[in-house]
């Protein structure tokens, strides 16, 4: 299971899902699958077959995961808040926006009754996801107000929480067509961004980095769309986007030339 959750982290989904398909089939054997390990196995495979866009397969152990926590646990334990958001987030992937929102709230309601506030700054930032998407920016806005409010209480400022509030404000505010807020919200975020593929330096493979740098691409083309539509005669903004454009280039560079160095290091030996 800690390996699964380990590999999960690190977007080996593959690996993931080989471990704990082999933990489940431990319950299994030993008929002892009252056990909120077991629960959080058929979590955790909830979420790689999420993630391999099997969603069906994937609300089928979520379930199975949320009534067996709620058997153990009761209605109101946090690993149940933790089971809504899985299903929440499998809903918004089917596009079935109000079951959502339903599994959000639920998941927020547990999460506020206990004031763990991390929980809450995640909470709020995937239901400011929904509304963006179902373009009800008014409520996105605010709920990522609070949501970067409460963060920054609890938070270094270089969290991956923070992050995505300032991300998905960005978007809020160019969608609004407020482009300079939107520009200053976009370049703190990518200045916590650059922080934290940093700090992956010490901890990750070359490959995961890479992997990390990919999924961002998407919103570092967003921030780089909206300087070159919107705001393209300020010299403050074209120098952001070439800066951004240098410093990822110079870190997939770096990635290259270590990974060089690894291979011929092995080959030598």
């Amino acid at each position: 299971n800690i390996l699964g959750g380990l590999y999960i982290s690190m977007g080996e989904y593959h690996k993931a899902r080989e471990l704990l398909m082999r933990a489940t089939d431990v319950f299994t054997g030993i008929d002892n699958r009252n056990n909120p390990i077991y629960a959080m196995s058929l979590g955790l495979l909830a979420r790689v077959f999420k993630q391999s866009g099997d969603f069906l397969i994937a609300e089928r152990y979520a379930l199975k995961s949320h009534e067996l926590r709620k058997t153990i646990h009761g209605n109101d334990h946090f690993t149940v808040s933790t089971s809504f958001i899985t299903l929440g987030d499998i809903a918004m992937e089917l596009r079935n926006y109000s079951m959502a929102e339903n599994h959000y709230l639920k998941a927020l309601m547990i999460r506020k009754q206990q004031k763990n506030i991390p929980a809450i700054v995640a909470n709020l930032n995937k239901m400011a996801r929904l509304y963006f998407d179902t373009h009800d920016l008014t409520s996105a806005k605010k709920l990522l107000v609070s949501a970067l409010d409460l963060g920054e209480q609890v938070f270094s400022k270089e969290n991956v929480h923070i992050l995505n509030t300032l991300q998905l404000l960005g978007l809020v505010h160019a969608a609004q067509g407020k482009f300079e807020k939107a520009f200053v919200t976009m370049k703190r975020a990518e200045k916590i961004e650059n922080s934290l593929i940093d700090h992956m330096a010490g901890f990750t493979t070359e490959a995961q980095k890479l992997s990390f740098l990919r999924k961002s691409s998407e919103y570092q083309n967003i921030f780089l769309s909206l300087i070159f539509r919107n705001l393209p005669k300020s010299l403050e903004t074209t120098s952001a986007a070439f800066n951004l454009i240098v410093q990822r280039k110079g870190i997939v560079l770096d990635m290259q030339r270590q990974f060089q160095k690894t291979l011929f290091r092995d080959d030598m030996e």
